[in-house]
């Protein structure tokens, strides 16, 4: 899995630049990562990925390690 792709797609989203998606980057760590964000975000991952995620796993997916795993899971 390509993470760097990750993160921009994060970046664009939340728009910051991509330098700031760490690790430990989450809802709590980045303002910008609002409801509409989120949503934004889960939509350019499905087309991205050719994926659709579950409500559940939508819901989990507010940190970058959280999505990494969930992508990681869904790909397998």
């Amino acid at each position: 899995m390509n993470n760097e792709k990750i993160k921009l797609i994060m970046a664009k989203c939340f728009e910051v630049d991509d330098k700031l998606i760490l690790d430990i980057t989450s809802q709590k760590t980045l303002s910008s990562w609002d409801s509409l964000a989120h949503l934004n975000f889960i939509i350019e991952m499905e087309l991205e990925f050719n994926l659709d995620f579950e409500p559940e796993e939508i819901s989990k997916m507010d940190s970058f390690m959280n999505v990494i795993t969930i992508l990681s899971n869904k790909m397998k």
